[in-house]
């Protein structure tokens, strides 16, 4: 996903989707669609009702910012699972937040992306929040660890691009599509990632660290309550407990292995993503939670 840095912008904006209603959103959703329709596994209101994504000025899938009122809508943070890919809206785990707590959702969940744009975002929100509404309460649902944005330094030389990798899904594409061009920042930005930054992970570890607690931190300075979670298999593993065992950030952890594709419709749309009994579970075991911490 490539994402922009402007002066006159808030926060990072999704250029190609600003101000945007579309039925697909991402590469080869439509085409997975397409292939699968057929499938014992599609939900058959995907082929009834048209699935759209609405996006705002910004990019993203959610009312204009202006719309919310201060300390009365909940702010969300996370990556295609909140974002909805391949859902309706209201199938998304945070519209049950919001049925339960009566206030709208400010969703600014980012397919593709990591814990790190989840801070850089919480930055740019917590230092424009006189041009942004004061959220009640922020949730975030932290991605796969190992996710990490680079800078194109090839857009121009203030850098204001940022590539977001999956985990280095479009490094690698870029290094074996033009190995004699355009990627020699992407190459070296590859071989670091591969060869350093996930192999041996403690870099990593405190990376998403610093990054969960600037973000809570951020958010708890202006009054904001905070709630993490995380599917359990994006987790940090036990070598890193101790960062967060020294922090008063606890994040919870959601298991939905024990929903099988015999349970229903298991899948979203396009039949990678996790479907509506997926979500509906993780908002079950996070309910009580957040109960107690945010309401």
């Amino acid at each position: 996903m490539l994402f922009k840095m402007k002066s006159n912008s808030p926060l990072i904006r999704i250029s190609h989707l600003q101000n945007n209603t579309h039925e697909f959103q991402f590469g080869g959703e439509e085409e997975a669609f397409n292939k699968n329709r057929s499938s014992p596994s599609m939900d058959p209101r995907y082929l009834k009702t048209p699935l759209l994504y609405t996006n705002n000025s910004l990019g993203y899938r959610t009312k204009e910012f202006e719309s919310f009122k201060d300390n009365e809508f909940i702010l969300v943070f996370g990556c295609s699972y909140s974002e909805g890919v391949g859902l309706y809206e209201e199938d998304i785990w945070h519209n049950h937040v919001a049925k339960m707590t009566g206030l709208p959702i400010m969703n600014m969940g980012l397919g593709g992306t990591g814990a790190d744009i989840i801070s850089l975002n919480s930055t740019l929100y917590v230092h424009n929040i006189d041009k942004l509404p004061k959220p009640k309460a922020v949730i975030f649902q932290w991605p796969g660890r190992a996710r990490k944005y680079f800078v194109d330094d090839g857009a121009n030389k203030y850098g204001d691009t940022i590539f977001s990798t999956v985990p280095a899904i479009g490094l690698e594409g870029e290094v074996e599509d033009h190995p004699h061009s355009y990627n020699t920042l992407k190459k070296l930005d590859f071989d670091y990632y591969t060869e350093r930054y996930i192999t041996y992970p403690g870099n990593l570890y405190h990376t998403v660290f610093r990054d969960v607690m600037t973000a809570n931190t951020l958010f708890n300075s202006i009054g904001a309550k905070t709630f993490n979670w995380m599917w359990k298999a994006d987790g940090l593993d036990a070598d890193s407990d101790f960062l967060f065992d020294k922090s008063n950030i606890k994040i919870s952890k959601v298991i939905t292995d024990h929903i099988s594709e015999k349970s229903g419709y298991y899948h979203a749309r396009d039949m990678i993503h996790p479907g509506p009994l997926v979500h509906d579970e993780v908002f079950r075991q996070i309910k009580p939670k957040l109960e107690r911490s945010i309401l």
